[in-house]
């Protein structure tokens, strides 16, 4: 479930390092991913030092499954393609519309290697008129699994499990 986008254009990079950390803790988060690319480098500085422990996550890079992807972005975009088909996806009301918009807008191709190739995000923006930036976010959280260690295979909490 997306909850929540906060654009954040405006901040400086220690601002937004700042601003992550109170939802980090208030949610007990086991994971957070930041794009690596551009400014987020020095987001993931200031995060790490309040202890964030933030995953840099470079979008050009290797994928995990790199006979499939042919990098990283193709592989997170496909996850969401996945989780969308899977799931009744719960977008939130604010940026729903754009997201909606940004979901549907790449197109892909496989290369010769028949590996997953995402269209350039600066071919999206220009046909868009705007960054895919809630797309992007919504992909992150498709970066790596988590393994939740409060939750057990059914998805029930430790502390519902029986006693014996």
């Amino acid at each position: 479930v997306v909850t929540q986008f906060i654009r954040a254009r405006e901040l400086s990079t220690q601002d937004i390092a700042f601003r992550t950390q109170s939802p980090v803790e208030q949610h007990g988060v086991d994971a957070t991913f930041v794009d690596a690319g551009s400014m987020g480098i020095s987001v993931i500085d200031v995060m790490r030092q309040l202890h964030l422990n933030p995953t840099a996550i470079n979008f050009g890079g290797t994928a995990d499954d790199p006979m499939r992807f042919s990098n990283k972005r193709a592989e997170m975009l496909d996850r969401v393609r996945a989780w969308t088909e899977r799931h009744d996806a719960s977008l939130p009301t604010d940026q729903g519309v754009q997201l909606q918009k940004e979901l549907t807008a790449p197109t892909f191709s496989l290369n010769s290697g028949n590996k997953l190739v995402i269209e350039p995000k600066a071919s999206i923006k220009k046909r868009l008129g705007h960054s895919t930036d809630a797309l992007d976010s919504l992909a992150l959280t498709f970066a790596a699994n988590v393994h939740n260690p409060r939750l057990d295979v059914d998805g029930r909490t430790l502390s519902q499990l029986p006693k014996d």
